[in-house]
């Protein structure tokens, strides 16, 4: 067990844990074990089944830094951050995914850039690891202390600042007074992030990679689609709602977001055959509507794959012609294999 330096501000992490077992141990000892001392781990145990509540317990006897929260049943990782939020007593808060890991000095460098820039929050690079498709449209030159405002045009942008929850030191106000909307399951983060970015006075930014997020085939993000899922779609036409009046200047980035989430919906619900033909076809019009609501020739020009264009036409024009040919080109892949 480390020895808190209690001179330092108490920085609050909250970890959310379901069903992490695998790698929930190089987790807590990556985040134990940080230069910076000073800290209270939250772990809110998210009704796991698996032996994380009991891999958690076993640290909590043996770190007094460490809090536990058991969940009866789970209710998403919103519901788990909030909890952790209502009991936090740090001075400043971040959140830590429980089947990722950070360097050893990330607290520490992200404080420090903190209180030298005097900012609300603090942003550090992030290592993707295992991402099949996720590419940074950085600047070499890019201002690495910014205005909330120039923040949440980078964030959405796809900037250094990137849309990662966990990459980020909030000042704990900040937090109790924009906790996580537990009505959305999909881009809860993003929806997060945007709410305190537009409120706040200055962002700082380093680029230097101290947290690692991994990518695994059967988190929340890249599961099956369900109704869960779709409140993503809520949360991107909240954002273009907003930022109509208040960051035109992302109008064009939200709108092909909206269309290339919509196609990926609809492609992972021709897939599922545990959805029947009727709740697919209903689920494809819905998909087509919000397609015809955002598309544009010059939507269509900005950095979409050609192979997503053809998807948004498909789906714009038909859902029937869209369903129909995607069968049929899945079942074509799976033949000349």
């Amino acid at each position: 067990m480390q020895v808190p330096n209690l001179e330092a501000p108490l920085i609050s992490v909250i970890i959310p844990v379901y069903n992490t077992e695998k790698y929930l141990k190089k987790c807590l000892d990556t985040v134990l074990s940080q230069t910076y001392t000073n800290i209270e781990v939250i772990l809110v145990n998210d009704g796991s089944s698996d032996g994380s509540g009991a891999i958690i317990d076993s640290y909590a006897c043996q770190d007094g830094r460490i809090r536990v929260i058991h969940l009866p049943e789970n209710k998403g990782v919103s519901h788990a951050r909030n909890r952790g939020i209502d009991i936090l007593k740090g001075e400043y808060t971040i959140f830590v995914d429980a089947d990722d890991y950070v360097e050893p000095d990330f607290l520490e460098k992200l404080y420090v850039n903190l209180k030298e820039n005097q900012a609300d929050i603090s942003i550090c690079g992030v290592d993707l690891v295992g991402f099949p498709e996720y590419v940074y449209l950085r600047k070499d030159d890019f201002p690495c202390v910014v205005s909330g405002d120039q923040a949440v045009s980078c964030m959405l942008n796809n900037n250094p600042f990137g849309q990662e929850m966990c990459n980020k030191l909030f000042d704990s106000s900040w937090v109790k007074k924009y906790p996580f909307d537990e009505k959305i399951y999909y881009g809860e983060d993003v929806l997060f992030i945007y709410q305190i970015l537009k409120h706040t006075q200055r962002v700082c930014y380093i680029p230097e990679k101290l947290y690692h997020y991994i990518f695994y085939e059967k988190s929340s993000s890249h599961s099956e689609f369900s109704e869960r899922q779709y409140t993503g779609v809520f949360v991107y036409k909240f954002l273009h709602e907003d930022a109509t009046q208040n960051h035109p200047e992302v109008l064009s980035e939200l709108k092909r977001r909206i269309l290339s989430l919509n196609i990926k919906f609809a492609c992972k619900v021709i897939d599922q055959k545990v959805i029947n033909r009727y709740s697919t076809y209903l689920y494809l019009r819905k998909f087509r509507e919000n397609i015809r609501c955002f598309s544009s020739k010059e939507i269509l020009d900005l950095s979409i794959p050609k192979r997503t264009a053809i998807k948004i036409f498909l789906l714009y024009v038909s859902a029937e012609a869209f369903w129909f040919i995607t069968v049929v080109y899945g079942n074509l892949k799976r033949f000349l294999k």
